[in-house]
C-alpha cells in the first residue's frame, strides 16, 4: 500500500476536458497530486510540448474526460498515438454512455487508446486504472530504452564491420588500397582486357633510400615519410586508376584504359613527383627517389595477376640495379639482365660474410720468362 502512495504521488498526468477541475479535485484526494490541466486538444498538446522540455517533467497518463466533443477527444487520443516523442505514453479516454457504447470502444480502440471509461466514473476503478497505466507505461519505456540500446549496439557493430571490411582491402596508414584491394582490381583489370579488349597498365614503385631514412629516423619519420609520398602521388593520379602499398616502401598503380605509351608518361611524371619531394623531420632535410617498373595489360597477351605483378615487380628490380630514380618498361628479353642481377646478388653476401670472418687470403704466384726461366714479377690472386 505504501508503495502504491509513492508512485500515486509522483505519477504525472495530464487532463484534457473541457471542465477538468472536478476530476483534478478527484485525483488529489485519491493522493494524485502531481496533475497538470488543459480545457481543449490544442492546448493539451501543448502542455505535453512543455512537459516534454522539463527535466523529469514529461507525462506519466493522459486522461481525455468526457466533456470534449468525440471528435476532439478522438482526434487527440490519435494525435498522442501516433506521435513519436508521445507514442509510450498511455491514454484513458473517459467517455459518455448515453451513446452507443460499442461505437465508442471501436473508435477509441482505432485512435489507439489502452484504456475506456464509461462515465460516471468510480474513483476506486480509476485509481487502480491509473496504477495500472504507470505500470505499462514503465513497461514501454524500459521496451524503448532497450530497443535504443539494441540499435545503438547494432549501428556499432555496422561501424566496427565496415570498418574491418575497409581495411580488408586499404592500408591503414596512407588510407591507399592494400596488396589485396590491388589484386582485386588486377583481376577486374584482366577479365576487362580479356572480354572487353581494354589495356591497362602496371606500375611497381620502390622507395630509393627509404630504409636508411626509416634506420636513421626512426620508424614514426619512415611513416610520415610514406603519408607525404601518398599524398604527392595522389594529385597525379586520375580517378580511375589504383594507388596501393604493397610492401613497406613500396606502392603500385594500376592505370586503367592506358596504352604503353601513355602509361611511361605518367611513370616519368609520378618519378619526377617523388624526386622533387623534400621531407623534413628534426630539422634534418632527406631526398627520396623512386625506381619504377612498368608491365602491360593488353589484349591477346593476357597473363594472371601473379604473373603481371611479378613482371612490374622484375623491372622495378632492373630499374633500382641500374641506377635507381628510373623508369624501366618490361620486356621478355630482361630474362639476361635478370640473370646477371641476380648472379650479382647472390655474391654480395657472400663476399661480405668472408671479409667479416677474415676468409680471404692472398696468394702471390710468380711470372716467369720462357727465354730464361728467371721470375720476372709476381701476380697476386685473392
Amino acid at each position: 500500500m505504501t508503495r502504491a502512495l509513492a508512485q500515486a504521488e509522483r505519477m504525472r498526468i495530464l487532463i484534457a476536458d473541457a471542465t477538468p477541475a472536478a476530476l483534478a479535485a478527484l485525483l488529489a484526494r485519491g493522493g494524485f497530486p502531481n496533475v497538470t490541466s488543459a480545457t481543449g486538444a490544442a492546448e493539451a498538446l501543448g502542455r505535453l510540448r512543455e512537459c516534454a522540455h522539463r527535466l523529469h517533467g514529461a507525462v506519466d497518463v493522459v486522461i481525455i474526460g468526457a466533456h470534449l466533443s468525440d471528435q476532439e477527444g478522438i482526434g487527440l487520443c490519435r494525435t498522442v498515438h501516433t506521435h513519436r516523442a508521445w507514442r509510450e505514453v498511455p491514454v484513458i479516454l473517459i467517455a459518455d454512455p448515453t451513446g452507443d457504447p460499442r461505437a465508442a470502444l471501436r473508435d477509441a480502440d482505432e485512435a489507439g487508446a489502452d484504456d475506456v471509461l464509461f462515465t460516471p466514473v468510480r474513483p476506486s476503478e480509476l485509481f487502480s486504472r491509473l496504477l495500472w497505466a504507470l505500470s505499462l507505461k514503465r513497461e514501454r519505456d524500459l521496451r524503448r530504452s532497450r530497443e535504443r540500446a539494441l540499435m545503438e549496439e547494432l549501428a556499432g557493430r555496422k561501424i566496427m564491420e565496415a570498418r574491418l571490411e575497409y581495411l580488408l582491402d586499404h592500408d591503414a596508414l596512407t588510407g591507399t588500397a592494400n596488396r589485396r584491394g590491388l589484386e582485386q582490381g588486377l583481376d577486374q583489370a584482366v577479365l576487362d582486357a580479356r572480354y572487353q579488349r581494354h589495356t591497362a597498365a602496371l606500375l611497381y614503385l620502390d622507395l630509393d633510400q627509404f630504409k636508411v631514412i626509416n634506420g636513421t629516423e626512426g620508424h614514426a619519420a619512415g611513416d610520415r615519410m610514406l603519408i607525404a609520398v601518398t599524398e604527392a602521388l595522389r594529385p597525379e593520379l586520375r580517378p580511375t586508376d589504383l594507388l596501393a602499398r604493397i610492401g613497406s616502401d613500396d606502392f603500385a598503380v594500376l592505370l586503367r584504359g592506358s596504352n604503353q605509351t601513355r602509361a611511361r608518361e605518367i611513370a616519368e611524371r609520378l618519378r619526377r613527383t617523388v624526386d622533387e619531394l623534400r621531407f623534413t623531420t628534426d630539422g634534418c632535410d632527406y631526398h627520396v627517389s623512386a625506381s619504377i617498373g612498368l608491365a602491360m595489360i593488353e589484349p591477346g597477351r593476357i597473363t594472371s595477376t601473379s604473373e603481371i605483378l611479378g613482371r612490374a615487380d622484375q623491372a622495378c628490380f632492373i630499374a633500382k640495379n641500374c641506377g635507381r630514380n628510373r623508369v624501366h618498361v618490361f620486356a621478355l628479353d630482361d630474362r639476361h639482365i635478370l640473370h646477371q642481377l641476380r648472379s650479382n646478388a647472390y655474391w654480395v653476401p657472400l663476399i661480405r660474410e668472408a671479409l667479416a670472418k677474415g676468409s680471404f687470403q692472398l696468394l702471390f704466384q710468380p711470372v716467369q720468362g720462357l727465354r730464361d726461366g728467371r721470375i720476372n714479377h709476381y701476380e697476386v690472386l685473392l
